[in-house]
């Protein structure tokens, strides 16, 4: 079916675009939401003015976006998440968990489908994530994936295969360096 597009359609076309679709595509999706209208006489001889309109509101949204991809850019988003033993997450932290804390952070409505997450996020600590606001306008965040409640995580099985707490883990006995002798241990030279 042709159409003529009267909004901006991702991965469809630009308003003013006169594009060949399927029926139900176009009579169940694009249609009905006044994206798109049937490709008749009197709207191709609209398809300049449609253009010229559509070509000042992408110009107004993307600066608008470029000035809140500047505030936005280096923030930090936390999220908590439910954790398993070892540290791995039971689900994983989506792109519209994402999106809904960087709306809450900002007060700025911002879709999941501006957030560039090629896999959900499935550990913890620092992720860098980044916002696609407009054409050409993106703003990087770093998202820090914490444990919920606070629970004691494990760190993965040791040399000698138990696992430990992660406090645990990183506290762990001083480590002899050439030369040095750490106090309370012997020196195999001593014994």
């Amino acid at each position: 079916m042709r159409i003529v597009l009267v909004e901006d359609v991702e991965n469809v076309g630009l308003a003013g675009d006169i594009k060949v679709v399927k029926n139900g595509y176009a009579r169940n999706f694009l249609i009905p939401r006044g994206m798109a209208v049937l490709a008749s006489k009197s709207e191709l001889q609209r398809i300049e003015s449609l253009r010229k309109v559509a070509e000042v509101k992408r110009q107004k949204f993307a600066s608008e976006m470029e000035v809140f991809a500047k505030q936005l850019d280096g923030q930090t988003v936390t999220l908590h998440a439910k954790v398993g033993p070892t540290g791995r997450l039971y689900g994983s932290v989506t792109s519209q968990m994402i999106a809904e804390a960087v709306s809450k952070l900002t007060g700025q409505q911002i879709s999941h489908r501006r957030v560039a997450l090629s896999t959900p996020l499935r550990d913890l600590g620092d992720h860098t994530v980044t916002l696609r606001l407009a054409e050409g306008v993106t703003a990087g965040i770093t998202v820090k994936v914490e444990p919920e409640g606070g629970m004691p995580v494990l760190a993965p099985l040791a040399s000698d295969g138990g696992a430990r707490p992660v406090a645990a883990a990183q506290e762990e006995a001083p480590v002899e360096e050439e030369g040095e002798v750490v106090e309370g241990e012997e020196t195999a030279q001593e014994k």
